[in-house]
């Protein structure tokens, strides 16, 4: 239904569509800038739903820490700091270490097969950051997957850890295209995948964490304007 304004208003049984992840997905892409406030009128005809859909959905991305809402300032994508992507990172660090230990001897070889396909990708200096987000996704889920514990799980694809550490890299990252999926300094994606390959469990939750810790120092780097290639 809409209104004589020329906006859409939900029905009495509408049921909302996905709102929460395709504002997230702008976010995410840098179309929507941490500090931005959003403009709910706008939104809600860019979308093509109804005020109150939208404000559910805005509700839980709030209640989640993706944006801050105030009755009287309105609603803007929160900012993270420097200390909470730090301390992020570092139980991200931890888990997904832990992760690559479990999945050792659990891994099935079509699991390995594929993460030996993305590692190559990767690991490729032709692969720039905004190609290669989606395969280091899966990489990760791939090895998630085969530790077979859901409250590792349930902690890192609960989406809180990695939505705020990619906030971060959207605003540090303005050009974002120009860098490397993997800088030089990052431990290798292909170094965790010759660890499952040779059954090495403790090395492959070594560098499983240590592959994740530089990642994080390199995004301080360019929180600070250096150019890590």
């Amino acid at each position: 239904m809409w209104n004589v304004a020329g906006m859409r208003t939900a029905s009495k049984n509408e049921r909302s569509p996905d709102v929460g992840s395709l504002i997230l997905n702008r976010i995410l892409m840098g179309k929507i800038q941490p500090g931005q406030r959003l403009s709910e009128i706008g939104l809600a005809k860019d979308l093509g739903i109804g005020l109150t859909p939208l404000r559910r959905e805005l509700d839980r991305l709030a209640y989640r820490g993706i944006l801050e809402r105030s009755s009287r300032v309105g609603t803007f994508v929160r900012e993270v700091s420097v200390d909470e992507f730090c301390q992020l990172m570092d139980l991200r660090a931890a888990l997904e270490g832990m992760a690559a230990r479990l999945a050792v001897g659990r891994i099935t070889d079509s699991q390995l097969g594929r993460l030996e396909k993305l590692a190559r990708q990767l690991d490729s200096p032709k692969t720039r950051i905004v190609q290669g987000e989606p395969m280091d996704e899966e990489f990760h889920h791939i090895i998630l997957e085969a530790a077979g514990n859901s409250e590792i799980t349930r902690v890192l694809e609960g989406r809180l850890v990695r939505e705020k550490t990619f906030l971060l890299l959207v605003r540090v990252s303005r050009k974002r295209s120009e860098y490397p999926a993997s800088p030089a300094w990052v431990v290798p994606h292909m170094q965790i995948v010759k660890s499952f390959q040779g059954g090495k469990a403790l090395e492959a939750e070594a560098t499983s964490r240590d592959h994740v810790l530089n990642s994080k120092m390199t995004l301080l780097a360019r929180l600070h304007g250096a150019t890590v290639l």
